[in-house]
């Protein structure tokens, strides 16, 4: 279990067995969890973020100026933990830079509006049309589709999202799909 710290500068920070902690801090990073349930922090600069085998988490900001270039969950169930949410977040610029990430968390504690895609959920997870994404939210968070309709729990009628509720959302567009599980923490 180690705690790898870079600095202002660009650095390639790679963990080993267990359960890692990478920084990179400034600069354009290049971080490595390797095995192990790592955390890696990709929020600062346009880092470049591989989890490895593990329950990854990886901490990013919302802010467009430090996306991460790439962020690849790998193997296991990952999870991108989101800050500085503000009052709306459009998801296509970060899933167009992630792939094997399994979760969302952008329960911050600000209200936030989320607009999504089945082709967003689809370039996350990386799985066709069976991509799942858990999306962990407050309760004054909002979900938006960009397009398509939005049915709940499997039922064949679309449904409107209820702010403060979880529930199973399945995103039709007419050409993909995508399971968006929305749970209110």
């Amino acid at each position: 279990d180690d705690w790898l710290l870079g600095d202002s500068g660009s650095n390639t920070l790679t963990g080993g067995d267990g359960a890692d902690t990478l920084e990179g801090r400034g600069g354009d990073d290049f971080l490595y969890g390797d095995d192990g349930a790592d955390t890696l922090v990709a929020n600062q600069g346009s880092d470049s973020a591989f989890g490895g085998s593990g329950d990854d988490e990886f901490h990013v900001s919302s802010t467009l100026a430090n996306l991460p270039t790439v962020i690849d969950g790998g193997a296991d169930t990952d999870t991108i933990e989101m800050y500085d949410m503000g009052a709306a977040y459009d998801l296509t610029d970060l899933s167009d830079v992630t792939d094997n990430i399994e979760a969302l968390d952008i329960s911050d504690g600000t209200d936030t509006i989320l607009t999504v895609t089945s082709q967003d959920i689809q370039n996350m997870v990386d799985n066709g049309d069976a991509s799942e994404l858990t999306i962990l939210a407050d309760s004054g968070d909002t979900l938006v589709l960009q397009s398509g309709a939005l049915y709940e729990g499997g039922t064949a009628t679309p449904t409107t999202f209820t702010a403060g509720v979880s529930a199973d959302y399945t995103i039709d567009d007419g050409g993909q799909t995508a399971l968006i599980h929305w749970v209110i923490g």
